[in-house]
């Protein structure tokens, strides 16, 4: 049976989808103004070269035609860019703070607002899928099978289904490993195992398995950090309360 999502789920992920969209224009931007302060060896000592110094630096810059037009041309298209996703930021987060899902997800360590979201565009109704096993399948993030004869053996993940649902939870699992216990104990047994990057991907295979059950029984994390939780949503109605 093929699922066919809400409008109001297709419009979420029309959104997110379009700020990811400006994301990348944006690493694009930066990436070719990186390009021009190379082609003059010109070198900076601030912290972050696109904050409020490192950018009036590069407004000031005195370059060659026509490196000067391009620098000054694509330092434009970075503020437009950075207004754009500020305003899909807040559009995003205007839909979390009523999205009652999306808070059951906050109070896992490691999930924002704006992971929540992706997860709940790209995984639609959790009911559709019967386990925990085939949510994980479906994300791609299930190891592969493999028989012969009589022997089974397991390889590495599918990655197949979503790519946005499993980029994300790798970077929450990133973050769970630094601030849940529960998350750090176990990729610390798979680290030593197999190595980082297996072990970053168990987690966020963990964290998806707990995720279903959460929004399935309507629960938040057994393991949540209240204070963290609250930061978060204080957080989030912030950015929902800019416009």
């Amino acid at each position: 049976e093929s699922y066919v999502p809400t409008k109001k789920n297709r419009e979420r992920r029309s959104l997110i989808r379009h700020r990811a969209s400006l994301m990348r224009m944006r690493t694009e931007t930066k990436n070719r103004i990186h390009a021009i302060l190379d082609k003059h060896d010109l070198t900076y000592d601030y912290t972050d070269l696109f904050g409020k110094q490192g950018v009036e630096w590069l407004r000031n810059l005195q370059l060659p035609t026509p490196d000067h037009q391009i620098l000054q041309s694509n330092l434009q298209i970075l503020e437009t860019l950075n207004a754009e996703i500020q305003n899909a930021d807040i559009q995003i987060a205007k839909d979390a703070v009523t999205e009652e899902q999306a808070k059951l997800l906050m109070s896992m360590p490691g999930v924002d607002y704006y992971a929540a979201m992706i997860l709940l565009s790209e995984i639609g109704d959790v009911k559709r899928f019967a386990s925990p096993e085939k949510l994980a399948s479906w994300v791609g993030l299930a190891p592969q099978v493999h028989q012969s004869g009589g022997t089974h053996w397991t390889g590495h993940i599918t990655r197949k289904g979503s790519k946005r649902a499993r980029w994300i939870l790798t970077q929450c699992a990133q973050s769970a490993r630094q601030h849940d216990p529960r998350m750090r104990e176990f990729y610390k047994r798979i680290e030593q195992k197999h190595g980082s990057s297996k072990a970053v991907v168990a987690v966020a295979r963990k964290m998806l398995a707990i995720m279903h059950v959460m929004l399935t029984r309507n629960e938040p994390y057994r393991g949540e950090n209240r204070q963290l939780t609250e930061q978060k949503h204080k957080r989030l109605e912030r950015i929902a309360d800019i416009a």
